[in-house]
């Protein structure tokens, strides 16, 4: 419902809107059946001669002059999409000082379990620890029930909804609990700003407020610090007697789909991946955060699951592109496109995820 009261506006036909956003475009608004709901507040651009069948248009009658609705008829912009065929990535010497980058010194983690809360298929541990940049973050710990430990591992990048999630409670659990449930044990890392822990310097009143922009130094400074979350809750894995850490998986959704170009290029104890619609981002970051000198140091074996009319990462600049890029031989990768969006079915994701884990991680004991 609006703030106006009027509700099932969204999840039908996009709606077409007088502003232009380019030579033959005009923007539309709303969302369609086949789009993600996030996508209900997106400009999408469209030519003005596309007759899609996900296209529709609002009819209003307005009782302002011709001179009040002046700025509502104004261009708006459209997003710049990068062309990866045209760039290159760092040189080696250049990029082993990005790496750099990512690395601290081992730190005391002065770890602790908040939190225990049962479910049918599994157990979580809340748990906080030190992080190497002088603050205290830490990780939910799904173990799954009836299986015997030690349990082989998957860390989880979920997407960005997580921005404003203030607690694990509010996670998507249909999009972890098929790995529990195959014997399989998920950490997912609170990283800074994400399930209501505060970004470094900064009060609980800024939980869930925007990043800094996404080219911007502060942006920078932020993602390697939440890379280094990352790469602290395998740490705090490895000092526990009941996971596995010569055998660790990692799965991103969107977000963490596509900041694994970077996670998987400086964490090397990553056995093999699976990426939920990631792709490569499509505005410019500081070349330190940037994928595209990093994707190519990717070298696990990685799956990704893509949607072909996705318009986050969409299948030609984006998705495509990254697995292109990937360093992983080509025989250990692989990419599913599905007739979907930015959700893809979740029978073929549960499958495919569950038969590259298998495959690269070996069956779970017990199973």
């Amino acid at each position: 419902m609006t703030t106006l009261g009027v509700y099932d506006l969204v999840g039908n036909v996009r709606e077409w809107c007088f502003n232009e956003v380019g030579p033959g475009e005009r923007a539309t608004r709303g969302a369609a059946w086949p789009d993600a709901p996030f996508h209900a507040g997106w400009i999408i651009p469209k030519s003005a001669f596309d007759r899609d069948m996900t296209h529709g248009m609002r009819l209003v009658r307005t009782f302002d002059d011709e001179q009040a609705l002046v700025p509502l008829h104004a261009p708006v912009s459209r997003t710049n999409l990068r062309d990866y065929s045209t760039e290159r990535p760092a040189a080696d010497a250049e990029f082993e000082l990005l790496r750099r980058l990512y690395d601290y010194d081992p730190i005391p983690l002065d770890a602790a379990i908040e939190r225990v809360d049962t479910a049918e298929h599994w157990v979580r541990q809340v748990v906080s620890f030190d992080v190497p940049y002088g603050d205290r973050g830490g990780a939910a710990l799904y173990l799954p029930r009836g299986y015997d430990p030690p349990y082989q591992t998957i860390v989880y990048w979920g997407g960005s909804g997580i921005l404003q999630m203030r607690s694990f409670d509010e996670e998507f659990l249909p999009v972890l609990d098929f790995v529990m449930r195959s014997g399989r044990a998920v950490a997912t890392p609170m990283f800074a700003g994400t399930y209501g822990r505060p970004r470094p310097g900064a009060d609980r009143a800024t939980i869930g407020t925007p990043d800094p922009p996404l080219s911007s130094r502060a942006y920078r400074d932020l993602m390697i610090q939440r890379v280094k979350d990352l790469r602290t809750t395998l740490d705090y894995l490895e000092t526990r007697g009941d996971i596995r850490t010569d055998t660790l998986g990692y799965y991103g959704f969107s977000w963490g789909g596509t900041w694994a170009s970077v996670a998987l290029a400086v964490e090397p104890r990553f056995t093999a991946a699976v990426l939920n619609v990631g792709g490569l981002p499509v505005g410019l970051r500081q070349p330190e955060v940037d994928a595209i000198n990093f994707v190519t140091r990717v070298t696990v074996p990685t799956l990704m699951i893509n949607g072909e009319h996705d318009i986050v990462f969409p299948l030609e600049t984006s998705s495509r592109p990254m697995f292109e890029l990937l360093g992983t031989p080509p025989e250990h990768k692989r990419h599913i496109v599905t007739p979907a969006s930015h959700l893809v079915p979740l029978d073929e994701l549960i499958r495919q995820t569950l038969d590259w884990f298998d495959t690269y991680l070996g069956v779970p004991a017990g199973t």
